[in-house]
């Protein structure tokens, strides 16, 4: 698969990092953006911060008529989205490609959305390895 990626025009999304500046380049060191850069509104109005979120009452952030009316579950959103809060990510050497992951998946699999997945960990690090590899050998070939 390395080698057809090289060979082709076709960018692989999931292989692309925007290492040198862009707007997403910030982004790598936050989390996912649950509940701070975009929210889930159900038809009756409820908001959550995600979609995968939507149906489980604890993580209702407020309705869309009123507002966000649970701050603190907002403010705990806002926390887990700075890499440097997650005590557990610290010596990651991929915190700041990875942002710590996706908080859905935290509590889908561990009922606990500041534990990271670690299968999840494990396939994002095999990720941005690849990634990386592939940019290096994208610089020899340009040299």
């Amino acid at each position: 698969m390395a080698e057809e990626c090289l060979k082709s025009d076709v960018k692989f999304f999931h292989f692309e990092l925007p290492l040198e500046e862009g707007a997403c380049l910030p982004r790598l060191a936050r989390g996912c953006g649950a509940g701070v850069e975009y929210i889930a509104v159900t038809p009756n109005g409820e908001m959550y911060p995600c979609h995968q979120f939507v149906g489980h009452n604890k993580f209702i952030l407020g309705e869309i008529t009123e507002g966000v009316i649970n701050r603190k579950l907002r403010e705990e959103f806002v926390r887990l989205n700075d890499i440097n809060s997650k005590s557990i990510c610290k010596d990651c050497w991929a915190r700041y490609l990875c942002g710590g992951g996706c908080l859905a998946n935290n509590f889908n699999i561990n009922r606990d959305i500041s534990k990271p997945y670690r299968i999840g960990c494990e396939i994002q690090k095999l990720r941005i390895e690849y990634a990386l590899w592939l940019r290096a050998k994208r610089m020899e070939v340009k040299v």
